[in-house]
C-alpha cells in the first residue's frame, strides 16, 4: 500500500467517526436501559468495529512506506480516537451510572470529601477519590459525570504506558507496528469504564515498567517517575502496590545476578538507588495500611487461616457454598446450552418485579412477556441475563 492509500483509509476512518459521533449525539437515554447496544442499530457498532480495523491496518502497512512516523501516527490515533468514543458512550447516552462492583462505595467516599472538607476515617485507599475531586474542582463537572470521565482518561493512560513501553524495549522498527494493534485493543471489558482503585492504580502498570526499563538511561529522571507512581499506587490500592514492589525487586534482582555472573560489582549510587526506592515504599506502605485497625485484623485473619489453619479460608467458603448447589453433568449441560442453571426454590422469572423496576422504559419494558420495546422477543429474558442486568448498568 502507498502513502496515498494510506491517506485515504485514514480519512475514511475519521469521516466515519464522524459520522457514528453524530448519530451518537442525536438521540439520549430517556429512562433505564438494559443494554447500551440495543440503543443503536447494529451498523452503528459494526461501523465502530470498522473504524478500529481501518486505524490497525494504517498503522501496520505504514512500516512500508517512507513517512513511517507520519502514518503510523496516523493508525495510532485512529485506533485511540475510536476507543475514546467508545469508552464515552454512556456519557452521550446521558447515563448517570454505569457499571457494577463497589462503584457506588466510591463515590460515596468523593462525597464525603466534598461535604467534608477532608477524607475520612476508614478510608484506606483514599487516592482515586481525591483525584475525582479534584477533577470536578478544575473541571466543574458534577460526581456522576467525573465518574464516567475518568475512568477512560485511565484507560488512555494505560493505552499510552504500554506504547512507550514498546518504543524502549523493541528494537526492530517492524516489531512495533506489528505490537501497536493488540496493544490499543481495549481488552479490560467493563473495567475500561469502571471507576474503582484497583483498575485505576493499575492502568499506571506500564507506565512503571516504562519508567524501570528507562532508568538506565537518565537515572534521576526516571527514578523520579518511578517515586511518583509508587507514591499513587500506595494511596491508591494495596495489590498494585505489592504488584510493583514485586517487579522492582525482580528488576534488582536481576541486576545483581548479572553482575554476579560478569564477576563484577554494581556502583555504590547504583546500588543504593536499586535498594532505596522498594525499601521507602515498603516502609510508607506498611506504616500508612496497618495504621486502621481493619486491616490489621484481616490480616492476621488471613495469616493464621494459611499457617495455623485458623478459621476458615475463602476457598473453604466457596467449597461449602458449592456443596448446596445440584451441580450434575445435566445441570452443567442444560446451563451451557441454555444458559439456565439448576433449578431452585429461590429462582425467580426475569420478567418478575424483582428483576426489571415498572419505571424501566427505552430499550427495555416491565411487561410480563419479557420482550423489547420493539415486540421483538427478547433473547437476554434468562437468569443469567438477568443477574448481569442488575450489575452492568444503569442510568
Amino acid at each position: 500500500m502507498g502513502e496515498k492509500v494510506l491517506k485515504t483509509l485514514g480519512t475514511v476512518a475519521f469521516a466515519l467517526l464522524a459520522v457514528l459521533g453524530a448519530t451518537a449525539a442525536s438521540s439520549s437515554a430517556t429512562g433505564y436501559e438494559v443494554s447500551i447496544y440495543a440503543a443503536y442499530p447494529w451498523w452503528f457498532w459494526w461501523g465502530l468495529v470498522a473504524t478500529f480495523v481501518l486505524g490497525a491496518v494504517v498503522a501496520l502497512r505504514s512500516k512500508d512506506v517512507a513517512h513511517r512516523k507520519r502514518y503510523l501516527a496516523l493508525g495510532v490515533g485512529v485506533m485511540l480516537f475510536s476507543n475514546v468514543f467508545l469508552l464515552l458512550m454512556p456519557v452521550v447516552r446521558g447515563y448517570a451510572a454505569y457499571g457494577g462492583g463497589d462503584m457506588f462505595t466510591h463515590l460515596g467516599r468523593v462525597l464525603e470529601i466534598l461535604e467534608n472538607g477532608h477524607v475520612n476515617e476508614g478510608n484506606y485507599y483514599p487516592g482515586i477519590h481525591v483525584h475525582a475531586v479534584m477533577v470536578m474542582e478544575v473541571t466543574g463537572l458534577d460526581y456522576y459525570a467525573v465518574k464516567n470521565v475518568v475512568a477512560p482518561v485511565f484507560s488512555v493512560a494505560y493505552w499510552l504506558g504500554i506504547l512507550a513501553l514498546g518504543v524502549r524495549v523493541t528494537d526492530e522498527p517492524a516489531a512495533f507496528h506489528y505490537l501497536v494493534p493488540f496493544a490499543l485493543l481495549p481488552v479490560f471489558k467493563r473495567s475500561e469504564v469502571y471507576f474503582g482503585p484497583n483498575m485505576l492504580s493499575f492502568s499506571l502498570y506500564p507506565l512503571l515498567l516504562y519508567a524501570l526499563f528507562s532508568v538506565r538511561r537518565s537515572r534521576n529522571r526516571f527514578a523520579a517517575l518511578v517515586a511518583l507512581v509508587f507514591c499513587y499506587f500506595v494511596f491508591t490500592h494495596p495489590v498494585t502496590t505489592l504488584l510493583g514492589l514485586f517487579t522492582v525487586a525482580l528488576v534488582a534482582a536481576s541486576k545483581l545476578a548479572a553482575a554476579r555472573w560478569h564477576g563484577e560489582r554494581l556502583p555504590v549510587k547504583q546500588s543504593l538507588s536499586v535498594v532505596t526506592i522498594p525499601v521507602a515504599v515498603g516502609v510508607v506502605f506498611v506504616s500508612w495500611y496497618y495504621s486502621f485497625l481493619k486491616i490489621l485484623t484481616m490480616t492476621l485473619s488471613m495469616l493464621g487461616s494459611l499457617l495455623l489453619g485458623i478459621g476458615t479460608s475463602q476457598l473453604g467458603e466457596y467449597s461449602n457454598a458449592l456443596r448446596n448447589v445440584p451441580l450434575t453433568p445435566w445441570t452443567c449441560w442444560r446451563s451451557s446450552s441454555s444458559g439456565r442453571g439448576p433449578k431452585s426454590s429461590s429462582w425467580s422469572a426475569p420478567w418478575s418485579s424483582s428483576s426489571i423496576s415498572p419505571t424501566t422504559s427505552g430499550t427495555a419494558s416491565g411487561n410480563s412477556a419479557g420482550r423489547t420495546s420493539s415486540g421483538s422477543p427478547d433473547s437476554r429474558s434468562s437468569p443469567r441475563w438477568r443477574r448481569r442486568s442488575s450489575s452492568s448498568q444503569s442510568c
